[in-house]
């Protein structure tokens, strides 16, 4: 990287220099004060809450119709299905809680356990 050179700096790093590994730590403290893990503890839902079966419907307009009822049979079997076809529900719910600020940009199987995130001492 060519210092002072913001199209070279910019082809590298879209988002700008990266923090020092101790300055992503003063941040991660920083955000865990602001919303600390106990604030997720309880979840209190909106009076006005979205019915989640209609949030399921309306994703239904989007998906093929041939395949909505698999979606449903599948849904249906346990609750580790469900919510693997009900994380718009999530979504919304969770849409309301505390946020600490940190941004991630995800897709596809992005679920906790791929980042290695477990209630382990390390």
């Amino acid at each position: 990287m060519t210092p002072g050179n913001a199209a070279a700096d910019f082809a590298v790093n879209p988002f700008g220099p990266t923090p020092s590994r101790s300055e992503r730590t003063e941040r991660g403290r920083a955000a865990r004060a602001r919303v600390p893990f106990d604030s997720w503890a309880d979840l209190a839902l909106a009076a006005h809450r979205a019915d989640p079966l209609e949030v399921l419907r309306l994703q239904d307009r989007e998906r093929l119709r041939e395949l909505i009822p698999l979606r449903w049979e599948r849904m249906l079997q346990d609750p580790f299905t469900l919510y693997r076809g009900a994380a718009a529900v999530m979504a919304s719910d969770l849409a309301r809680t505390p946020v600490t600020g940190i941004k991630v940009q995800v897709c596809g199987d992005a679920h906790i356990g791929n980042f290695g995130l477990f209630a382990a001492p390390d």
